[in-house]
């Protein structure tokens, strides 16, 4: 995503969540949509606006390393996007809490950012009560994540299959964490 089009998106939420509160104030919503939480979803649509798009440029990384035969690293980059993004979205869900005072505090003590470690899956569940590990591409991201670990700690060899199913899972992983963001604060 362009910064053009990272800018057109703040103001468009902006404009659309001035547009919100003035007919909630019109309509007398019983305070579903006051000033307040407009304002806190400003805050979460600048702060998801404006989060550098890493996970697209690393997931565009996988695949252009997928086409070249470059198995192993496609995995490890795939997975690295699903990490950024799994950080970004934790940090959202601590905001969205009303928390983010205790991100760095709860994240600085987990091992990594990948969500095939069970400590950052609690951890992310906690916050966010999404039951990913119930998702349909759940048990492949699982498999890839210990393939990753193995190519990367102990110089596994990865088949052509392993780097497009790592690259499916983290496209499918990425897909589902940004609809858990958009969630978080509110956007559609």
């Amino acid at each position: 995503m362009t910064q053009n089009a990272r800018e057109s998106i703040q103001v468009s939420a902006v404009a659309d969540v001035a547009d919100r509160e003035a007919v909630a104030e019109r309509a007398g919503d019983g305070g579903r949509s006051s000033p307040a939480r407009w304002s806190i979803i400003v805050r979460m649509l600048l702060l998801f606006a404006n989060q550098p798009p890493y996970h697209e440029a690393l997931l565009h990384a996988a695949k252009t390393n997928l086409d070249a035969h470059q198995h192993a690293i496609a995995l490890v980059i795939a997975h690295m996007a699903c990490e950024v993004l799994t950080e970004q979205a934790i940090s959202a869900a601590f905001k969205a809490r009303g928390v983010e005072w205790l991100d760095d505090a709860v994240t600085d003590g987990l091992p990594s950012r990948n969500l095939g470690n069970d400590r950052v899956l609690a951890v992310y569940v906690a916050l966010t009560n999404d039951p990913i590990q119930t998702a349909t591409f759940w048990q492949k991201f699982k498999e890839t994540s210990a393939l990753r670990n193995k190519a990367v700690h102990h110089g596994r060899r990865i088949t052509a299959d392993e780097g497009r199913i790592a690259c499916e899972a983290a496209e499918a992983m990425v897909t589902h964490l940004s609809a858990v963001m958009r969630k978080l604060i509110g956007a559609p």
